[in-house]
């Protein structure tokens, strides 16, 4: 409720006679990344849940739109499979601090390959959330829709109610610091943007170490 009131506090203040005969909304990001305007997809885990194309059929749309779209490290679609489907076209991928740098590293790798532009770095959820309903529930997706960047980790649980937890639980990494977002910097020639600073303070311990 809070966010609703705050915008609700928001005026416009137009201004006029700024000679805008010629109008244009394209944007660069990190030096060289062109969009057509300043709009990009953020990253949504398990797509094919909503389309059978899923993440290739967003990625697609996004191509059409030449923006952005952030893959999420949870897609139904591996992120070689889309990047090979979409060819051409601005693609970034989300990224976790893994327990395990090995993991870790394995994924960056395979980005880099693949020809994703940046890594995006969530920072917002050192502990994997309980959701009751799902649990209440036993939620597990189609066994046709699986996690597929993790699939050597995900083929054994799906079906059984425990599919989301045993994959996320390797990425989650509650004793994560600054000194990580070093080191995952140091394994990768790609951009580094951080996702998930809320606070002015959070934003400017970013800007010091970045």
């Amino acid at each position: 409720m809070e966010s609703i009131f705050c915008t609700r506090r928001l005026c416009l203040r137009p201004r006029v006679f700024r000679g805008l005969g010629q109008r244009q909304m394209e944007v660069t990001l990190l030096g060289d990344q062109k969009l057509s305007m300043p709009v990009g997809i953020s990253p949504s885990a398990l797509q094919k849940l909503a389309h059978p194309d899923g993440e290739v059929a967003t990625a697609r749309g996004k191509r059409n739109s030449r923006t952005l779209m952030i893959l999420s490290l949870y897609s139904s679609t591996s992120m070689e499979v889309v990047k090979k489907k979409v060819g051409e076209g601005l693609l970034w991928i989300q990224m976790q601090l893994s327990r395990d740098r090995a993991l870790t590293r394995d994924l960056v790798r395979r980005a880099e390959v693949a020809g994703y532009r940046a890594l995006v770095l969530t920072v917002d959820m050192p502990v994997y959330g309980m959701r009751i309903d799902r649990v209440k529930k036993s939620y597990s997706p189609p066994e046709d829709i699986r996690f597929a960047n993790f699939k050597k980790i995900a083929e054994d649980e799906v079906g059984n109610g425990k599919m989301v937890l045993p994959v996320n639980d390797p990425l989650i990494n509650a004793a994560q610091t600054w000194d990580d977002v070093t080191w995952l910097k140091s394994i990768t020639s790609l951009p580094v943007v951080v996702k998930g600073i809320t606070t002015g303070a959070s934003l400017l311990i970013v800007f010091l170490q970045l």
